[in-house]
């Protein structure tokens, strides 16, 4: 647990740590970093900071004017300075390794206090969950986690603190469901803010959203050629230790081949897993519960081509004023790799089913959880990490011209639902 108390988890324990330092070091400049100067900034704490450093200087400079350092060139003349390391888990151990070669007290800002923080710096007055405005149900690997990134540092739009709940897997078996659900991903709206949910898992449960969030939500879908959402889905699969690769791969001597594909895709013809991407049959179920006004559909070769356009459109869709500026869109989860052996491949499912098991838990419950394992939580992570991955694997052109052929039909049926020609666009 030494490497757990690293962490600091809320605000009174980032207060304390703040007014018992003498000078300051943000390692980080992302959103995390950004984030605890911003903070500190609002409790009038900013004298403290001397820098921030980063392990490989980009093309920027300063923030709220802060200069941003290199960690090589700057920690070693910056003193008995506190660093307080604001980034993603992903890089948070290599981060911590290089402030150590300095001999330099520091700590981990939490993905729980990073949000926390952000909620402290709202001064709009918390409203209680009344219902929500707009679902965005579908579907998998056709980015939404991008748009989630987007659309989650719009402040008139409020999203859940959890983009994926796995709500309807989950809410059968337990007592009070939606009292949990209100709990853990909407215990922060501010007032006036536009409450919605990104749930690619929605996609498939329309009467499930009708019941339960009621008739006058507005749904909106994202749609990707289905041939490269599949590939995508099938890659995810391979990392995450699911439908079955594992008699595949021993048959190629235990390393990835990309026929395993083949084996993944025959399997899905024959479990009816491939339907996540035949769209129509998934919007055609909401449009006899929602009248046509309330959907609306988003193609994501041209949210990533035009997103201010496309995220601007989706905005005035569900309600907003506000207008997303930027050229680019962030892209998040893209996972370009496939687990290179059997054993890493086996690593994935173990990472997922710890993952999976924190589906019914609170925020609070996750929290405990992470940090009383907190050895096994790093030590799988870090296994998963260093695990060798094949990156840029592509499909064959006799596999696409097959994928093609499964998915034609279903998007014959989408380009009849929406009035327009798809074929250029995808095929």
């Amino acid at each position: 647990m030494e490497q757990a108390a690293k962490y600091l988890l809320n605000i009174e324990s980032l207060n304390k740590c703040i007014q018992e330092a003498e000078s300051i070091v943000i390692y980080g400049a992302g959103d995390f970093g950004k984030c605890l100067i911003d903070y500190m900034i609002s409790i009038k704490e900013e004298k403290k900071i001397i820098g921030i450093v980063v392990t490989k200087k980009s093309t920027d400079c300063e923030y709220k004017g802060i200069e941003i350092h290199e960690a090589v060139s700057f920690l070693p003349e910056c003193g008995d300075c506190y660093v307080l390391i604001a980034a993603s888990y992903i890089y948070k151990q290599d981060m911590a390794e290089v402030v150590n070669c300095y001999n330099k007290r520091y700590r981990y800002i939490s993905d729980e206090l990073y949000m926390d923080m952000t909620v402290e710096m709202d001064e709009r007055t918390l409203v209680s969950y009344s219902g929500v405005d707009f679902l965005c149900v579908g579907f998998f690997k056709c980015g939404t986690t991008s748009l989630y990134s987007a659309l989650k540092p719009i402040d008139s739009v409020y999203l859940s603190v959890v983009k994926e709940t796995g709500f309807f897997q989950w809410c059968d078996a337990v007592k009070n469901a939606k009292e949990m659900l209100i709990d853990k991903v909407f215990n922060k709206i501010r007032e006036g803010q536009i409450v919605g949910m990104i749930e690619p898992s929605f996609a498939y449960t329309a009467r499930k959203v009708y019941d339960f969030f009621g008739d006058k939500v507005k749904i909106f879908f994202l749609v990707r050629n289905p041939v490269n959402a599949a590939f995508s889905g099938f890659k995810m699969n391979n990392r995450e230790g699911m439908a079955g690769m594992e008699a595949a791969y021993q048959r190629e001597g235990g390393r990835f081949d990309i026929g395993i594909f083949d084996v993944w895709f025959e399997r899905g013809i024959h479990e009816e897993t491939l339907l996540d991407w035949e769209y129509a049959h998934w919007i055609e179920q909401f449009s006899e519960l929602y009248p046509k006004e309330q959907i609306k559909i988003v193609i994501f070769e041209e949210l990533i081509q035009n997103p201010q356009v496309i995220v601007n459109d989706i905005l005035k869709f569900i309600g907003a004023s506000e207008k997303y500026e930027f050229e680019k869109l962030p892209l998040a989860n893209e996972g370009d790799f496939v687990m290179a052996d059997i054993e890493g491949y086996k690593l994935g499912k173990t990472l997922h089913d710890w993952y999976s098991a924190e589906y019914a838990l609170s925020m609070e419950e996750i929290r405990n959880r992470r940090y009383e394992n907190y050895s096994e939580y790093t030590k799988l992570k870090e296994k998963y990490k260093k695990a060798e991955k094949i990156y840029g694997v592509k499909m064959t052109a006799e596999q696409r011209r097959k994928v093609e052929k499964y998915y034609d039909g279903s998007v014959r049926k989408l380009e009849s639902f929406i009035s327009r020609d798809l074929s250029d666009l995808w095929f």
